[in-house]
């Protein structure tokens, strides 16, 4: 059973496709994270962090095979969030499974910055 979505982030160079279920949330993220995708990445991920403990949700995997460019400032984006989930402490906790293109390497290097913030939030699934 499929839960209510969550407003889409829709800027002119990115967007994304949300679908939560009772076991996690899937996100697919799609087109150019850039400078003019910068606060809506921000505020879409504060409504996707919302909707997590919300739902409770154990898990969120962000698919990023059709992202094909992301700059330090969106990466900045996912930082912040990531933080947000490594500071609810243990109990509260979802992780972050990332799902890199392995077509693009910078992805992976990028990943791997965030994985060593919180080792035990984040994952990166090949």
């Amino acid at each position: 059973m499929t839960e209510d979505p969550i407003q889409e982030l829709e800027s002119p160079s990115l967007a994304t496709r949300s679908e939560f279920q009772a076991t996690g949330a899937t996100v697919s993220l799609v087109g150019d994270a850039d400078m003019d995708a910068i606060q809506p990445l921000g505020a879409y991920l504060s409504r996707l962090h919302s909707a997590a403990m919300e739902r409770k949700c154990p898990s969120i995997a962000i698919d990023m095979h059709e992202l094909r460019f992301i700059n330090s400032s969106c990466l900045k984006q996912f930082v912040i969030w990531v933080t947000k989930v490594q500071d609810l402490g243990a109990g509260n906790r979802y992780t972050i499974v990332f799902k890199p293109n392995p077509e693009r390497p910078t992805q992976r290097w990028s990943l791997t910055a965030l994985k060593a913030l919180a080792e035990d939030v984040v994952i990166i699934d090949a």
